[in-house]
């Protein structure tokens, strides 16, 4: 079944004779093509991931990483789609999903559920967001010790994820 995807609230469409709801940017889920994530399981990487937010998760996919190993620096692109850039793939995947839950179940899938790159919210001990001079980081834990910070790259994104999550 092909789902059309727009921007527009409480829209719906006819498909095949069933009503399907188009998936709302801002209410269903939160898109950002590029951000910069730093990780207690991998101190000395940042990375370059394109990020996917639903009211229940935070999906982070790695774009590309660079680290620093004694004195060398390290860098790695990463490849999830045949032929497609990380963030278009991640656009396919949101057209063709008809919920927030069918979404979230599609990127888990597509990331091992790797608990460095996939966030529960219900799970997390601390989901807070810090800013400074009109920059908002998500900073997302697990524990003390396992934490994430995330923080998307464009004028206005980081506010935008801020009020989606109600902080």
């Amino acid at each position: 079944m092909t789902i059309i995807h727009a921007n527009y609230n409480g829209l719906k469409c006819k498909f095949n004779n069933q009503t399907c709801k188009i998936m709302t940017h801002g209410q269903d889920y939160l898109f950002y093509e590029k951000g910069t994530m730093m990780t207690s399981k991998s101190p000395l990487k940042s990375y370059t991931v394109c990020t996917v937010a639903t009211k229940n998760y935070v999906f982070l996919i790695p774009i590309e990483s660079m680290g620093t190993f004694l004195i060398v620096n390290t860098f790695s692109k990463h490849q999830f789609f045949d032929g497609v850039s990380v963030p278009e793939g991640v656009k396919n995947l949101i057209n063709n999903s008809n919920s927030a839950e069918e979404l979230e179940n599609s990127l888990k899938a597509l990331l091992d559920e790797d608990d460095k790159y996939v966030y529960q919210i219900s799970e997390l001990s601390s989901f807070k967001f810090k800013g400074i001079l009109g920059k908002h980081t998500l900073r997302m834990s697990r524990s003390k010790m396992h934490w994430a910070s995330i923080s998307p790259t464009g004028k206005g994104l980081s506010k935008e994820m801020r009020t989606y999550y109600g902080q």
